[in-house]
């Protein structure tokens, strides 16, 4: 698929009480297919917006958030039938697509250098809790991991990870 050269409208579409006109079509370099309207009010810099969006908040009647994702139920990124689309928030497409996936140690390592790059750290996030004295001091006196996990309000597995973190367990 190649984009469309001209301006010409190819056909109009209506969102809500907006009506688009479609001046072209592309494919993304993933494979989505983008469609030209620049008087989107999502639509990029260069006036594309991802066909699937745009199929959804047709037959909706309304924008979505830019923070809303359109999943591709089958997950083909071409196969934009609405009964194919379902929209999540960006946590739950990130875990539907990372659920049970197996990383090796070299993987993990460098997902966690690009993650510290793009400063994407732990202490930034709204759910972080600075309990690292707490389970060290804790750990030490022979507290069981369960009770720490119990008083510090976080799971058993957030205490493994800080006790590794902090050289106490390998």
């Amino acid at each position: 698929m190649t984009a469309t050269k001209n301006n010409k409208t190819n056909y109009s579409l209506k969102i809500g009480l907006d009506i688009h006109n479609v001046l072209g079509k592309k494919l993304s370099g993933d494979g989505h297919i983008l469609l030209k309207i620049p008087t989107h009010p999502n639509a990029q810099s260069n006036g594309y917006v991802f066909e699937h969006r745009v199929i959804f908040e047709s037959i909706v009647g309304f924008y979505l958030d830019p923070e809303i994702v359109i999943h591709h139920i089958n997950e083909d990124k071409q196969d934009n039938r609405f009964a194919n689309l379902q929209m999540m928030d960006k946590s739950e497409h990130t875990i539907l697509h990372h659920k049970g996936a197996k990383r090796s140690e070299e993987t993990k390592k460098r997902n966690s250098i690009a993650t510290i790059k793009l400063g994407w750290v732990a202490t930034n996030h709204p759910n972080y809790k600075n309990i690292d004295k707490d389970v060290k001091e804790l750990y030490s006196q022979g507290v069981p991991v369960a009770k720490i996990a119990e008083m510090t309000g976080v799971t058993r597995r957030t205490i493994y990870n800080r006790l590794k973190k902090i050289g106490l367990k390998g």
